[in-house]
């Protein structure tokens, strides 16, 4: 039994393709509902990392459906591990159909973290009808992140002060030519070792509702 102000997050199959991707589910009645899209598993990474946890928690605690998910290959998702960002986002493609069926179309706002926010811009692109994206510690390596302009969705960009893999200002430069928002997270590093607690507000009050 859950209590009160307890957070449970279910287990949940995602199929993608011929294989099946692990996901953790925490239902939420209020709009909309959080897709977080983790970092690349070949860097060590997974769902299980304390920034993708603690997004998960900070918006279910103000009332809004969360799910995360294991890229194929990584935990007890099915397949082979792949360094394609384009397999990445059919993986993350696939659980975005799972959550906004659970949810019954109230909404979906996708989140990525590191390399996720490669993805989640993807992701976004294609996706359409989202309600916003956030991104949390975008690397400046490897990817432009100028890409955010395309999507159609009011966006947060969350960054870590210490944070030396970002590009700051450009990302500053496409939050204000597009009306976005980018928030510094004061004595942050890449891993919000501290600041977690501070990430999980910002995220928590762009998504709205609930408590703080």
């Amino acid at each position: 039994m859950v209590q009160p102000g307890q957070f449970l997050e279910r287990a949940t199959l995602i199929p993608s393709g011929d294989l099946v991707l692990e996901g953790l589910w925490h239902r939420g009645a209020n709009p909309p509902a959080m897709l977080i899209c983790p970092p690349h598993p070949l860097q060590g990474s997974s769902m299980d990392s304390p920034v993708c946890a603690e997004l998960a928690f900070a918006c279910s605690r103000r009332g809004h459906a969360t799910l995360r998910f294991n890229y194929r290959g990584a935990g007890a998702s099915q397949g082979e591990l792949s360094a394609e960002l384009a397999t990445s986002v059919e993986d993350a493609a696939a659980a975005l159909t799972v959550l906004i069926e659970s949810v019954g179309g109230r909404g979906v706002v996708v989140a990525g973290y590191d390399f996720g926010a490669a993805v989640a811009i993807e992701l976004a692109k294609r996706a359409g009808d989202l309600k916003g994206i956030v991104l949390v510690a975008p690397k400046a390596e490897g990817y432009d992140f100028a890409a955010i302009a395309s999507v159609q969705a009011p966006g947060l960009i969350v960054v870590g002060e210490h944070d030396r893999t970002c590009d700051r200002l450009a990302l500053a430069n496409v939050c204000q030519q597009m009306g976005d928002q980018l928030e510094v997270i004061e004595e942050a590093d890449h891993i919000f070792s501290r600041g977690l607690t501070a990430l999980g507000q910002t995220v928590g009050r762009f998504l709205g509702d609930g408590e703080e």
